[in-house]
């Protein structure tokens, strides 16, 4: 990986955020952490970051503000793998099933950061 990038995580756990931190930074990577209400201006107002994570929650439809990361490679996390969830119906956007473990994560982080230098 080279250059500066950045990974958001929308919606995700206090723990989730300080585990990519603790990872990512060292190396060059900018972490962010938002509220999915919050991600329409926080692209108005921000570069547009290198990977997404979205930590989709049980009570609310999924993606409900997404659009704007359109385009972005992302790891989405949820409580069930719905019918599609692969990688073959969309090269860039990778799925993790709750509860998953951090090496998972940090796995597919590095994955789509490599795909997208």
């Amino acid at each position: 990986m080279s250059g500066e990038q950045q990974v958001v995580l929308v919606d995700g756990l206090a723990e989730t955020e300080e585990v990519l931190k603790a990872v990512f930074e060292p190396q060059g990577t900018r972490i962010a952490r938002i509220r999915n209400r919050n991600s329409s201006r926080f692209i108005a107002t921000n570069s547009r970051p290198n990977v997404v994570v979205l930590d989709e929650a049980e009570n609310r439809p999924a993606r409900p503000d997404f659009d704007c990361f359109k385009s972005i490679p992302c790891v989405v996390i949820r409580s069930a793998l719905q019918a599609g969830d692969s990688e073959s119906s969309d090269p860039g956007t990778l799925y993790l099933q709750k509860p998953f473990q951090y090496p998972e994560l940090i796995g597919a982080v590095e994955r789509l950061l490599e795909q997208s230098s």
